[in-house]
Formats: structure tokens, sequence, C-alpha cells
């Protein structure tokens, strides 16, 4: 019975941590159509693929824009708390929030002001624009 409560926990630690395993795309390889630093940073302005399709449809962009915004917290949300999976789990992660913690405001504000500072890495993945926008914003040490 001990190894049966161990053995779920510890399947679901895999699990969660398989993206934080896989292996980074090379530098020069391009992102996925939709998953680009660029559509990230899209979605976090409320003028993502949402609005483009409102806009092209003609229907209310101010619903689809605010789509966009959730999707952009989600995902930001989510990079979160597979950093949190990863330091309970390896004792370290990528970036360190304050013990306060961070908004979904500050977060998006965070990224953002990363792309304005980075243009030149707008092709990279969505994953690693925010990992990198989250570790110049919270650097761990």
């Amino acid at each position: 019975m001990g190894l049966r409560r161990l053995a779920r926990p510890a399947v679901l630690a895999v699990l969660a941590l398989a993206p934080l395993a896989a292996p980074a795309p090379a530098q020069d390889a391009p992102a996925p159509p939709g998953q680009t630093a660029r559509d990230l940073v899209q979605s976090c302005q409320a003028q993502g693929r949402h609005l483009r399709h409102a806009v092209a449809r003609q229907w209310d962009t101010e619903l689809f824009g605010q789509i966009d915004m959730v999707e952009c917290t989600a995902y930001l949300a989510g990079i979160a708390d597979m950093n949190a999976v990863a330091k309970g789990v390896f004792g370290a992660g990528l970036f360190c929030f304050p013990r306060a913690g961070v908004s979904a405001e500050q977060q998006v504000r965070a990224v953002l002001a990363w792309a304005e500072r980075h243009p030149e890495r707008l092709a990279k993945t969505r994953r690693a624009a925010a990992v990198d926008a989250f570790a110049e914003a919270w650097p761990c040490g």
C-alpha cells in the first residue's frame, strides 16, 4: 500500500516535468506557428490571433482581445507553476519570484518589457521568452 501511494505522486511529477526535460530546440530553429515569442507578446497585448480572427470576421474585438489576454495570463501562470514544481523537485528553479508572489499583471509587464529590450529574440519559442523574461525580472540568488 505504501509503494502504491508513492508511485502516483512520482508519476505525476515526471509527467509534469516532461516539458522541462525535453531537449531545447536548436538556437536557430524557428518556433512552431503560433508558439513564438512574438505570438506571446501579441497575446499579452490583447492583439493576438483571437483579435485578428475577430477583426477578419467583423466580430466583437473587445471580447476577443480579452480572450487573448486570458490566453497570455494562463500561459504565464503555467510557466510559473512549472518553475515551482522544478524548485520543489530539484531544489532550484530558473527564476525566483519574491515570497510575496507576483501578480498576473507583473508577469505580463515583465514579458512585454523583455520583448522591448530584445526584439531580436521574438522568433524564439514563447516558452523560452517567458522563462528569459522572468529570469531577467526575478533572478535567483
